[in-house]
């Protein structure tokens, strides 16, 4: 039996947050988006670290590993993520393998995806701090379950402009439900809906710019969107910044090596009334790109 406080902490801590949040997210869509799996022609490997809302009791905490590849024949992405997510007393681990295809249209390509997956969420009853100590849920300890997730999406891109839609938790996996006197209480994961779009201009041999949007909605929470303007500087150093609806500020920088590894980081500050509660983020990232098929050339990717 899951307990009513299990229940409600979901509804009420992940309706506002189910998803993990990324400020880079334009320079690795998988996250996101299922679809994007394969879509950079290389082997791609990469890991995340995010802490928000620093100084913040309970704030989130964010690790992601995910690796993508296109199959030889080019129509085939396959990838792997593992992501831990932490808000307070809540612990999540997801394992999700991605499927998609692709076909040429017009100047680009259409990409389908799909992403499959088990999502193991622990509740940790002794990090919440009781007003009531007699409470009989301060002596549950550690209860968890373990939930399926299916995830889609679509992307279409050519080298200079990409557009997205996807779609995560389409099955609603239901934590649980209970009875009361106002009726029944459903506790489960609400399909979160992401909409990207972004265009590269270069303006000489050595500057590139790149605006992007991203726009985030979850039933029952108030959607947001992202406005990013980046410039790659000499085809190696990514500098931009973000502005996030809700009063948060993101500055961005990523170096490229050779156009194999790649280091990032973004720190977010909080500009809005509840600044003084959590002021600032950060966000490291580490990728590497390893050519599998020697025809195709490497060269700086824009998205």
């Amino acid at each position: 039996m899951v307990s009513t406080l299990a229940l409600l902490l979901p509804v009420g801590l992940l309706h506002a947050q189910q998803d993990p949040q990324y400020s880079q997210y334009m320079f690795n869509q998988i996250g996101i988006n299922p679809a994007y799996a394969g879509t950079r022609d290389v082997l791609s490997a990469n890991l995340f670290y995010r802490n928000q809302w620093t100084g913040f009791p309970g704030a989130p905490n964010t690790e992601v590993f995910n690796v993508q590849a296109p199959v030889k024949g080019d129509h085939i992405g396959l990838g792997l993520q593992v992501v831990g997510d932490q808000i307070g007393p809540i612990k999540t681990t997801s394992f999700l393998t991605t499927y998609s295809y692709k076909f040429k249209l017009g100047k680009g390509h259409l990409s389908f995806g799909l992403s499959a997956g088990l999502m193991d969420q622990v509740i940790d009853y002794s990090k919440i701090n009781y007003k009531d100590q007699s409470d009989p849920y301060a002596s549950l300890g550690t209860t968890g379950k373990m939930l399926p997730t299916f995830d889609g999406g679509m992307y279409y891109y050519t080298r200079d402009f990409y557009i997205g839609v996807s779609f995560t938790h389409l099955n609603q996996p239901a934590y649980g439900s209970i009875k009361d006197s106002a009726g029944v209480i459903h506790a489960a994961l609400k399909t979160n809906t992401f909409f990207t779009l972004g265009k590269a201009w270069a303006l000489n041999d050595n500057l590139v710019f790149r605006p992007s949007v991203l726009l985030k909605y979850i039933g029952g929470a108030p959607g947001s969107i992202d406005f990013n303007f980046s410039f790659l500087i000499r085809k190696a150093l990514w500098l931009g910044t973000t502005l996030r609806t809700g009063g948060t500020v993101s500055f961005i920088a990523e170096y490229n090596f050779a156009n194999r590894l790649r280091i990032g980081y973004a720190y977010d500050i909080t500009v809005s009334k509840y600044s003084a509660y959590g002021r600032s983020s950060h966000e490291l990232f580490l990728g590497y790109d390893l050519n599998l098929y020697k025809s195709r050339t490497l060269t700086p990717r824009y998205f």
